[in-house]
């Protein structure tokens, strides 16, 4: 039982000062089992001064001797708190007392470790996950700098980010730790740093063993920094996202659909969309002309919607205001039952698209983004598609009065680099590294295919070394701003207001290819050295309207003439329509058109000297009933002109073997090209007309 004897202090368990407070102990001094008085016995942490004979100052327990089994009890207790407080100073990791001289270089080292730490996770990281900018398999510029390829053509490398995170500590402590020396104002000393790291989901762990002496004095080893960053997260997600990348192809399929559910044209003469995959025209006078420039343009900008719409899961944003700018696209949304769901706006028509969890882990605390190398522009290096133009026209079907166009089947091949933005919220800093996409026709092509394509690729990169000075104009000799110049399909650049490309090019013997919406592509062989001084002409494809008139032409064969009254010329009546063939006098690319309104548009046609047959056509009985053989020069300056077409109606048409419509069609072009007449019978003006007759006898 625990008794105070007289005569002596009370060292009780409420005196001792808080653990928290205590300096580590001596814990090679032995309890002291020393008795101050016949039949008592002390148990005591520490050996103590005696104040008085036979009397300590300091004991924890005055124990009755005469209870032996207590005083044994009572020694157990104090073992086992000796054994408490050894374990939590071993896990507090509590050291004896920094002096104020050693707490600086504590705190100075380990603030310097903490910013190497994160210098470092934003140097590896811009680079791709390497210390220096040699990169295996080559880089794409991105914001200013080189963004290596982790998957290359099908080609997974990854470098080991770790030991380079490492590694680029260790170097950073290294060339920075006499600077830090000097700052001190006492003696002190640094050996050669050594790092190890551990990553966790939400932290990293650095410990640094630097032999360090202070005033001639080792300090204790190592020192350990703990640095809050999601980059252990993004170093285990980034390497299973580039593999994964390489076998299911995800932005393959993402691009596809978006270029699938791209809008039907506005613009276009017939029901096609902007990025057309089949076209089949169903009505007479549709039409539609896709070029390659206007093709290209919308899927580049599939592609920046696509890849700005592409996210982790759960990362989906069910609510966002605003519009969308060259790489970022945002949406609205609805709300229903108290919650927000997205819709997409039928005027862009750009899905968004999740990925799959990745090995079942949707590393939904990190950010991941996508984004295209710096001046990213499609060229036919990195795009084409056949046929190239488009174009689609119905054809009457004898006996109906239906129009169909032989369906025309769209293949698309892509082949261009995307940047895989992982960005650690906690930090800012993101990893950066470019993956490829390969696409051949519509579908994600095997990576063997690719050879071609990276060996063009391979060849566009090179330094080019050749001078360039190519001087680009229309068939009316006037310079052509913003053509597109490429050579052995290396793309070089734009013409400016001048017509002019002037700079260096890939040397060798290949296509000098000049290009630009609206006008006949230019093709042809030059030899590098050729190029300085060469001169190109591109034919403009004007486009113009037609305003469609119907001409009653009276047969009076008893009179032996032909009679058109003022009121004889008309507009195309809504119970007609007009086929048009365009026969060019020089070229083969014939064109045929079908025109069901008065007026009617002309997309498109080359500059050249045409023979042009046109036939009106009865729209309840899908018969014949007038039509014209004349000819017609098509040039550049016709582009956005109107045309008023004038075009003859005749009782007798219908009962005329095919020889002789054809004579007709002469006959027709004859009586409108005479003088008294002066119908045209195709003509930029409005003419005026106040009726004719003129003898048949006068005709050829």
């Amino acid at each position: 039982m625990l008794s105070r004897q007289k005569g002596q202090s009370n060292c009780r368990l409420a005196s001792l000062p808080a653990l928290s407070n205590l300096s580590k102990p001596d814990f090679t001094a032995k309890p002291d089992f020393t008795s101050s008085r016949k039949g008592q016995s002390s148990c005591r942490l520490y050996s103590v001064d005696a104040s008085r004979k036979g009397q300590s100052s300091c004991r924890l327990y005055s124990v009755d001797a005469s209870r032996k089994g207590q005083v044994e009890f009572v020694a157990i207790i104090g073992i086992a708190i000796v054994a408490v407080v050894v374990i939590l100073f071993a896990f507090s990791g509590a050291g004896p007392a920094l002096s104020p001289d050693q707490r600086t270089v504590s705190d100075s080292v380990g603030n310097m470790i903490r910013q190497a730490t994160l210098e470092t996770i934003s140097t590896v990281g811009e680079q791709g996950g390497y210390l220096t900018q040699d990169y295996p398999q080559g880089a794409v510029v991105f914001s200013g700098g080189r963004t290596p390829y982790w998957e290359y053509n099908g080609n997974v490398v990854v470098p080991d980010i770790e030991e380079n995170i490492e590694k680029g500590i260790e170097q950073y402590v290294d060339r920075n730790k006499e600077s830090l020396r000097e700052s001190f104002g006492f003696d002190i000393s640094f050996g050669p740093p050594r790092v190890s790291m551990s990553t966790m989901a939400d932290k990293m762990e650095v410990t640094v063993s630097m032999p360090t002496t202070i005033k001639g004095e080792s300090f204790s080893q190592p020192y350990k920094v703990a640095v809050p960053t999601r980059f252990g997260e993004i170093i285990d997600f980034s390497p299973k996202f580039a593999r994964y990348a390489n076998d299911n192809r995800p932005i393959e399929t993402f691009t596809l659909a978006s270029m699938a559910l791209s809008p039907v044209d506005a613009t276009s003469r017939g029901p096609a969309q902007t990025v057309p995959f089949v076209v089949q025209l169903n009505r007479c006078g549709e039409s539609v002309y896709k070029d390659y420039g206007s093709i290209r343009g919308e899927v580049d900008g599939i592609i920046r919607r696509t890849l700005a719409r592409t996210y982790l899961p759960g990362k989906y944003p069910v609510h966002e205001a605003g519009g969308y700018d060259t790489y970022e696209l945002q949406d609205t949304g609805t709300l229903v039952d108290d919650k927000v769901t997205p819709f997409i706006d039928p005027s862009v028509t750009s899905p968004q698209y999740t990925l799959e969890p990745i090995d079942g882990n949707p590393y939904s605390e990190i950010d991941l983004s996508f984004w295209l190398p710096d001046g990213f522009s499609l060229s036919r290096n990195s795009f084409a598609f056949t046929p190239d133009p488009v174009i689609a026209y119905p054809k009457p079907i004898p006996m109906t009065d239906i129009c169909q166009s032989e369906p025309v089947y769209v293949k698309y091949s892509l082949n261009y680099p995307v940047i895989v933005k992982v960005k650690d919220p906690l930090t800012g800093a993101s990893l950066n590294f470019a993956n490829t996409v390969f696409i051949k026709d519509n579908q994600p092509a095997p990576w063997a295919d690719v050879g071609v394509y990276a060996a063009q690729a391979d060849l566009c990169d090179s330094i080019p070394l050749c001078i360039a000075d190519v001087h680009v104009a229309d068939g009316s000799g006037r310079p052509v701003e913003a053509a597109s110049v490429s050579f052995i399909g290396c793309p070089a650049g734009e013409t400016d207001a001048t017509g002019a490309f002037r700079g260096r090019v890939i040397c060798g013997l290949g296509l000098l290819q000049v290009e630009k919406e609206g006008y006949d592509t230019f093709g042809d062989l030059y030899s590098s050295s050729k190029l300085p001084g060469a001169r190109v002409t591109l034919q403009k494809r004007p486009g113009f309207t037609l305003s469609l008139y119907e001409v009653n032409v009276r047969d009076e064969s008893l009179a032996g003439q032909y009679r058109i009254n003022e009121i004889d010329v008309y507009a195309l009546p809504e119970s007609r329509y007009v086929y048009m063939l365009f026969v060019p006098l020089a070229g083969s690319e014939v064109v045929e058109r079908i025109f069901e309104s008065p007026q009617a548009t002309m997309e498109s046609l080359p500059a050249g000297e045409y023979i042009v047959s046109a036939t009106i056509v009865d729209r309840e009985t899908n018969e014949g009933i007038g039509g014209i053989v004349t000819g017609f020069t098509v040039t550049e300056d016709l582009d956005g002109q109107n045309v008023n077409a004038y075009l003859p109606y005749l009782f007798e048409y219908r009962q005329q073997t095919d020889e002789e419509k054809i004579h007709s069609g002469y006959t027709m072009e004859d009586l409108f090209r005479n003088a008294d007449c002066n119908l045209g019978p195709l003509s930029t003006a409005r003419l005026a007309f106040d009726g004719c007759v003129v003898k048949q006898s006068d005709l050829v």
